[in-house]
């Protein structure tokens, strides 16, 4: 690796790793990927939430009194369309949405909110703006957030913590095929339904 200090000039190189270190490195990754070998099946794609083997449709229990409402798509930043058109054919191959026909005619219509990610402009993020229809989904029950003192309580012996993080956490939640009218949302190309649970 060459570093440049801000004259322009080459720094002193970096000092070589010592071999111990090297084998070291070496022997761990190895042990990791004799671990993950059995289980590699899950570290790749988007998986699906299941209960008892069987994969969980969430159900959006509506007010049947309820209007719908059809927002208007926002505009999206011309630097951004690019990534959001690849990002779109990326989710519709993985059947995460699907395009509604041209002429189909449409009830809940949400606007996707898309943001380059902070760590990475180059990729996006998309996101439902779901505020107003959250107004006409019943509550079926109330949820007390942990804190941070159940928490110390309830691992006072541990010793040792892992950290997972979802690939598309959202994603690994289907909606039913009822509830996925709700979940239309519009784009410069056409409306699309989504199929599995966002973020919005």
């Amino acid at each position: 690796m060459v570093k440049i200090d801000e004259t322009g000039r080459l720094k002193e190189p970096n000092k070589p790793c010592s071999t111990r270190n090297i084998r070291k490195l070496q022997e761990t990754q190895s042990s990791i990927d004799e671990l993950l070998k059995p289980y590699q099946d899950l570290f790749h794609g988007i998986g699906r939430a299941t209960r008892n083997g069987e994969e969980i449709q969430l159900h959006l229990p509506m007010d049947e009194e309820a209007e719908p409402v059809a927002q208007k798509p926002r505009r999206v930043a011309y630097h951004l369309m690019e990534p959001l058109q690849k990002r779109l054919q990326e989710f519709v191959e993985q059947d995460i949405m699907e395009k509604d026909p041209d002429q189909e005619p449409i009830t809940w219509c949400s606007p996707m909110v898309v943001q380059p990610k902070p760590k990475n402009p180059n990729d996006i993020r998309l996101s439902l703006d779901l505020r107003t229809l959250n107004k006409s989904i019943l509550r079926t029950r109330q949820v007390q957030a942990p804190i941070t003192e159940y928490f110390i309580t309830a691992f006072k012996d541990c010793c040792i913590f892992s950290k997972l993080d979802l690939n598309h956490g959202y994603h690994q939640f289907v909606i039913d095929p009822q509830s996925r009218q709700a979940m239309t949302f519009s784009m410069p190309w056409g409306n699309y339904d989504t199929n599995v649970l966002r973020s919005g």
